[in-house]
């Protein structure tokens, strides 16, 4: 009879793997067939979502559109007074209109300019735009370049730098390169786009505006219902149609957006797709928007935006504000999330410099290597040969560590479980990740492999003794650890045993006197790496009075289930319906090798979500920061286990400053049947993202389960 291999398996596992992050190439690594479609779904929810919200953007303002020498101009504005709004807008236009003369005027001197010769005069306007195109060219050592070639004829980029710079600008004048020819097109647009902005800012009739011409858009004040406006980054898809990829936020400190499309001669679905630059004007976010998509690869943009930032510092006028990097396949580079102009661009070029992604390469095929051996223990004791599909061969420090300290802030139980072990010894252990499910007796936990109480929790309905601590947790916790199984035999320290309806119960005296006793039968359990977990029902009330573990300190909580409730967002692809998800109401960490955790939901809300026929293993959780909390002004307990409290499709839209960490992993068990009210579901993290922000925390009213901010 044929026998399974765990080790062949693994091997085969890791290899594939190993050929994954090796391939370094342009495009980066060649997708899974499985994550191909994904992707393909996910981009397309997303487009969805940025459609919706940019629609209800201007469903919330007023907008009107004017031609201008053939563009259609888009403004959205916030007046000051609504009732006067059809005043306002004709005032728009007015200004548009003046606008308008004097940018054809601008447009046809400029044009007029190629093909000449010589000294020629120009106006004060044509002489600042030549001049900020000269010195913009310079500046990005001529990644930006207006000069076209040469009809019939191919120039060097050499040839075409040498001709601007031959350019020579006087005080009303320009000594014109012969034969040399700019285009100003999409220069002029983002200039247009410019002076209307300025123009409008002055009337002081609006509390914010939007100008938006084709990929170029500035903004003043703040949109109606937002204190940002946004701003869509949109490309051609495969069938010639425009599709959303991205959606950007522009206030104050980010006024302008400019994208540019990369040109790509081999066009290369998977590179570079489009480039954008957040600046203080709009003609300089077109200029260094076009210098990044010249770069044509990550690595190279990258070190282009930290020398850019090394001349060009914060206060600068040409300072780059943000930038982001979009690529047909995979995640955007982006500062969005820095704080500080730039303060991460050293990092992000470590990341993806392919160099250092080479070094790290060969770092990860020894940390596999050396990894193999325990995963084929947890294949092997897991009863699960695909265990090793659904959970990651090396996990980064840095994903660790986000993790375990977003997870710090969650409150968890500190209890210790206690049973009669072999030759009539006690068994002590402090339980980790212990957490009941509120208003149920369920009750979950993780222990370690080499814990003396493994033995005694590990099959069905095993009987072990839980002690919830209320007093002087801190101290014997750590006895435990350090000193067990010496603590037992202490002096005053005995072991006790008790019976009470019917039920026997194993404690130690110190236990007895600084704890209550309850008692815990196991439902189901199995191996998560080195860990156990354990799912079961207590068979007595829980104390309302625990000591948890909040922050790596020890507080006494004075109601159980708590006052306190932390939210958060799970959603997956549905093969049919796309993104769908629901809010889950607790989760805690299981073990960092694999990185898995567990967490639980109600049975109405997930069913749909967790249909292991239509949703594939890839799920992401989306934990909210103090600032998304008011997507549950209004709600109460009870309804959002009927259901999300915003649409499943625009949770990957939320703004920075809305999360305080997201998760990105594989669902590799789903624990049903057990809880009249939850469903559990074990999630192993492959990324992990954390924002230094303070978590969503809610308040439940226990008279009528409203919820309030806390």
């Amino acid at each position: 009879m044929l026998s399974w291999n765990p080790e062949s398996y693994v091997s085969e596992a890791v290899s594939r793997i190993l050929a994954e992050e090796a391939k370094q190439g342009r495009g980066g690594a060649i997708p899974s067939y499985y994550d191909a479609v994904t992707s393909h779904l996910e981009a397309h929810e997303l487009s969805k979502s940025i459609k919706v919200a940019l629609e209800e953007q201007r469903r919330q303002n007023i907008g009107i559109s004017c031609d201008i020498g053939g563009n259609v101009l888009e403004i959205l504005f916030n007046p000051v007074d609504i009732e006067d709004a059809g005043v306002a807008e004709e005032r728009v236009k007015k200004c548009v209109a003046d606008i308008g003369c004097l940018f054809g005027n601008v447009s046809d001197e400029l044009n007029s300019l190629n093909g000449k010769s010589g000294l020629v005069a120009v106006s004060e306007d044509v002489l600042d735009i030549l001049h900020h195109l000269q010195s913009m060219g310079l500046l990005t050592n001529f990644r930006f370049n207006p000069v076209s070639e040469k009809l019939g004829c191919i120039l060097s980029a050499t040839d075409r730098s040498s001709i601007l710079k031959s350019m020579v600008l006087y005080n009303s004048q320009v000594e014109w390169p012969k034969g040399m020819t700019l285009n100003f097109t999409d220069y002029m647009k983002a200039w247009l786009v410019d002076r209307v902005a300025a123009r409008l800012e002055v009337l002081n009739e609006h509390r914010g505006c939007l100008i938006r011409l084709e990929d170029f858009a500035r903004v003043f004040g703040t949109s109606r219902g937002s204190s940002v406006w946004k701003y869509g980054v949109s490309v051609s898809d495969l069938d010639g149609e425009q599709k959303f990829i991205g959606c950007l936020e522009l206030d104050a400190l980010r006024p302008t957006a400019a994208a540019h499309a990369v040109e790509d001669p081999f066009f290369d679905h998977l590179g570079m797709q489009s480039c954008v630059a957040c600046c203080r004007t709009t003609t300089t976010s077109y200029c260094l928007a076009n210098a990044l998509s010249v770069c044509s690869h990550g690595e190279k943009a990258l070190f282009f935006v930290r020398e850019w930032r090394e001349v060009n510092g914060p206060e600068s006028k040409d300072s780059l504000l943000s930038f982001t990097l979009y690529f047909g396949y995979g995640k955007p580079i982006s500062d969005e999330g820095d704080v500080r102009i730039g303060e991460n661009d050293d990092k992000r070029i470590y990341l993806h410099s392919e160099k250092d992604q080479i070094v790290r390469t060969y770092k990860q095929m020894g940390d596999v290597k050396r990894y193999e051996s325990h995963v084929e223990t947890v294949i092997a004791n897991s009863k699960n040969a695909d265990l090793f599909h659904n959970i990651s061969g090396y996990i980064g420090e840095t994903t660790c560590e986000n993790l375990e300290r977003a997870m710090s802030l969650f409150p968890r139980m500190c209890v210790v479980a206690t049973c009669i072990g072999n030759e009539n010894a006690v068994c002590v252990s402090v339980l980790k990740a212990a957490d009941v499910l509120r208003g149920d007796a369920t009750f979950v936990f993780c222990i370690s492999q080499r814990s003396p109480l493994f033995n005694h929790v590990f099959a069905p309905r095993s009987q072990v003794t839980l002690n919830f601590l209320f007093d002087n947790a801190q101290a014997v916790c750590q006895a435990i650890n350090d000193t067990y199984p010496l603590w037992i035999n202490e002096i005053g320290n005995e072991p006790v045993v008790f019976e009470s309806e019917s039920r026997t119960y194993v404690t130690t005296k110190a236990l007895m006197d600084i704890s209550k006793q309850v008692a815990f039968e196991t439902a189901e359990s199995f191996l998560v790496g080195e860990e156990v977990l354990v799912v079961g029902r207590c068979l007595d009330s829980i104390p309302s009075t625990v000591v948890i573990n909040v922050k790596n300190t020890l507080v006494l909580q004075d109601h159980v289930p708590p006052q306190e409730f932390y939210p958060f967002l799970f959603t997956i692809v549905h093969k049919i319906y796309g993104t769908v998800g629901f809010v889950g109401y607790g989760c805690q960490l299981c073990s960092l090798s694999p990185l898995t955790m567990y967490i639980y939901s109600p049975i109405e809300s997930s069913q749909f979500a967790l249909d292991e026929v239509y949703t594939g293993p890839k799920c992401n959780l989306t934990f909210l920061s103090s600032f998304g909390a008011p997507i549950f002004d209004g709600k109460d307990f009870e309804e959002l286990g009927c259901g999300m409290p915003m649409a499943a499709s625009s949770v990957s839209s939320l703004p920075q400053q809305n999360i305080y960490f997201q998760v990105e992993g594989m669902l590799i068990r789903i624990v049903r049947d057990i809880s009249d009210k939850y469903v559990i579901c074990v999630v192993a993290a492959n990324e992990c993202r954390f924002n230094q922000t303070d978590p969503c925390k809610l308040l439940v009213r226990p008279d009528d389960e409203r919820l309030i901010p806390a």
